[in-house]
């Protein structure tokens, strides 16, 4: 008599469980929350600076409504962070320090390069000046970017990604 042998896995089917972030070392700049598979702490991602930072720094010049002229804002793209936590939801709703929530879809920060911004001009923005983090939309290189909606979007203070 033949007789089969099967292995059946012992833990959880769902491919997709959560795996673990490096602990944030510094201030956290940024706490992102929902459907996202990659935490560092219960239910969520603590982002420091530094892991901030290392998902490289770009710069891009736009105009604004809030600003002068064309000025240059330094951060690291939104889709690498995106990229990093794993993200699996459709909209972000980006919370900022007074609590203005404004939801984004995820296709935005996809396709456009939309920066978190940290500076502006060679200066570290501050609460006082939209800072620390400012959701930066290139509006001088896609023209339908140039409206009230996409506006909205440019949460600044900006503490907190929901994904849903």
């Amino acid at each position: 008599m033949l007789m089969a042998a099967f292995l059946l896995p012992t833990g959880p089917l769902n491919a997709q469980s959560k795996s673990s972030l490096p602990k944030p070392k510094g201030e956290v700049a940024l706490t992102v929350t929902g459907e996202i598979l990659h935490t560092n702490a219960p239910g969520r991602a603590e982002i420091d600076w530094q892991m901030l930072k290392s998902l490289g720094v770009k710069t891009l010049k736009t105009s604004t409504p809030w600003t002068d002229g064309t000025p240059e804002f330094k951060g690291v793209l939104a889709r690498d962070l995106l990229d990093l936590l794993a993200v699996k939801g459709q909209t972000a709703r980006a919370v900022a320090l007074n609590n203005y929530a404004y939801d984004i879809p995820i296709s935005d920060l996809r396709k456009y390069p939309v920066l978190l911004a940290y500076e502006m001009n060679g200066k570290a923005l501050q609460v006082r000046d939209k800072g620390p983090i400012w959701l930066i939309y290139p509006m001088d290189q896609f023209a339908e970017l140039r409206d009230r909606v996409t506006q909205r979007k440019m949460v600044w203070q900006l503490v907190e990604f929901r994904i849903e």
